[in-house]
């Protein structure tokens, strides 16, 4: 083991003193440690700067919107906690952030401490699904950041802490990264904990020493294909203190380096994320880390796990909302102009495929279209580019009668007769529930798929209950009469993964969140 090494793992054992050897203290706590943000205030009502000696729950903004990384120190962009210390810092301090993820992107935080700037990465810790204080994405993470604050950027008298959400620099680069409208950062609580060793003499030296801190390595899910192999990405994130660390990472395994420059321009602390295409590995390969900053070297040996390897279908889809965004005759245009233009797709790219939300779009398609554009949409539908379900449009299943549900698959039977459509699946899309006897209607019907994608912020007792993750599984009627289902997880879930309009920036995260 090398010098730099050595040092790490003294400082490693210094850290994990016994509680009997340390004095724990709050230095201050805004909110609660309870998975909720509710006992905050909007950045309408709370103040820029948060002083603790006066300050209130409410007077800490619960949600705070990201930005890209050269408009952190834009007016606004911070939120500010003013503080005093009554003597000359000693020991450890640290910064415990509870936060909530709501968004497809996970913001990174940036600490800046009387001057002294730091990055640091959200872990997503606890992966959660339900109603949350009335949010209309039903998903969520509870994750918990602990960042060690240097007793050095700390001062006796009043200390100032700013807290800035930026998008991650690898994302930003991303088609649609300059958009952060889904990257927020949601806060649990906040409490700054100093510890105090009742023995001090060589820990706090220790606890305080400059330099790479320390470094790991994670497979995320994204392959990708370099020279005619798949390598799946590796994420590194390299950790420091005191020291702006000017060097390189190298990430080698048997048979194999690769080596990044490591330059955090103007940050003293924190961490840095870089990404290295792996060739595909086997499980519980042994892999090394070595980080070669400032004339130092410091060495990390892991052994990973290739993460599990994903193939994700997109299924294109535009709900019919009739009366809920606007008048019939006007959505019944648009949503005809959306037909034209999956249409203009399919001539593009081949492969392109896209599902009605029902008869009824199709009906007033061809009600209002040319002779060729019926043309047309009749040849996509044979050639199954494009697909008309089976039900009339989206229903509650529990108002009609037996008789009424029949009746809604006639006409879409009728003109998936007449082009030669497959005629085999239906989709809800929006309406939370579904009525029992409902599977066997379309069993009966001879409609073997059946697709839903509730609103599960009226109704997640569906989501609740995993079926999403169990999809696709067999929906037995009363009598027996079985449809094949797949359950999507909200009605918006291509926005609670990729934001809306759908970003690759947002999916970066987004995916792997959901994945």
């Amino acid at each position: 083991m090398r010098r730099y090494a050595v040092a790490w793992v003294l400082l490693s054992s210094v850290l994990c003193l016994s509680a009997a050897a340390q004095e724990h203290r709050t230095v201050f706590k805004i909110g609660e440690f309870d998975n909720s943000s509710e006992e905050f205030g909007s950045a309408n009502v709370a103040p820029a700067v948060y002083v603790v000696a006066t300050g209130q729950p409410k007077d800490w903004v619960g949600a705070q919107q990201a930005v890209v990384p050269d408009k952190a120190g834009s007016a606004g962009a911070a939120r500010k906690i003013q503080f005093e210390l009554q003597s000359a810092p000693q020991g450890i301090y640290q910064l415990r952030l509870g936060l909530i993820l709501k968004t497809a992107r996970a913001p990174v935080v940036e600490l800046n401490v009387n001057g002294h700037r730091g990055w640091f990465h959200q872990p997503l810790e606890t992966y959660r699904e339900g109603n949350s204080e009335g949010a209309i994405l039903p998903q969520y993470s509870i994750g918990a950041l602990t960042i060690d604050v240097p007793a050095s950027y700390l001062r006796a008298g009043r200390n100032e802490l700013a807290l800035t959400p930026i998008t991650d620099e690898l994302s930003t680069a991303m088609p649609g990264g300059e958009t952060t409208d889904f990257a927020t950062l949601i806060y649990d609580a906040l409490e700054l904990i100093h510890t105090r060793p009742t023995n001090p003499q060589g820990a706090t030296a220790a606890a305080s020493a400059s330099g790479v801190t320390g470094a790991r390595a994670t497979p995320t899910v994204f392959f990708k294909r370099e020279g005619g192999r798949l390598s799946e990405v590796v994420s590194v994130i390299v950790s420091w203190r005191e020291l702006t660390p000017q060097g390189t990472v190298t990430l080698s395994s048997p048979g194999w380096t690769r080596t990044q420059a490591l330059a955090p321009a103007g940050r003293d602390f924190g961490e840095q994320r870089l990404e290295f295409p792996v060739p595909e590995f086997a499980a519980s390969t042994n892999f090394k880390v070595a980080v070669r900053a400032n004339g130092h070297v410091y060495d990390v040996a892991q052994m990973l796990t290739p993460a599990r390897k994903w193939t994700v279908y997109m299924v294109p889809h535009e709900h019919l909302d009739v009366g809920y965004s606007d008048f019939q005759s006007k959505l019944a245009e648009l949503h005809s102009r959306i037909i034209n233009e999956a249409l203009d797709m399919n001539a593009e790219h081949p492969e392109f495929r896209f599902t009605l939300d029902g008869y009824w779009q199709a009906r007033h398609f061809l009600a209002g279209r040319s002779e060729a554009e019926k043309k047309n949409f009749y040849r996509a539908v044979r050639e199954r580019k494009i697909i008309v379900p089976a039900q009339h449009s989206v229903i509650l299943t529990g108002f009609p009668t037996g008789e009424a549900l029949i009746r809604s698959f006639y006409g879409s039977r009728r003109l998936n007769r007449e082009a030669g459509g497959a005629w085999d699946t239906a989709n809800i899309t929006d309406v939370p529930s579904y009525s029992w006897s409902y599977a066997s209607i379309l069993a009966a019907a001879g409609v073997k798929y059946f697709a839903a994608a509730a609103n599960a912020d009226r109704g997640p007792t569906l989501m609740l209950g995993d079926l999403h993750r169990r999809s696709p599984f067999w929906w037995e009627g009363p009598d027996g009469a079985r449809v094949l289902m797949w359950y999507s997880r909200h009605y918006h879930q291509i926005g609670s993964q990729f934001g809306l309009p759908p970003q690759v920036a947002n999916g970066y995260e987004g995916l792997q969140s959901f994945l």
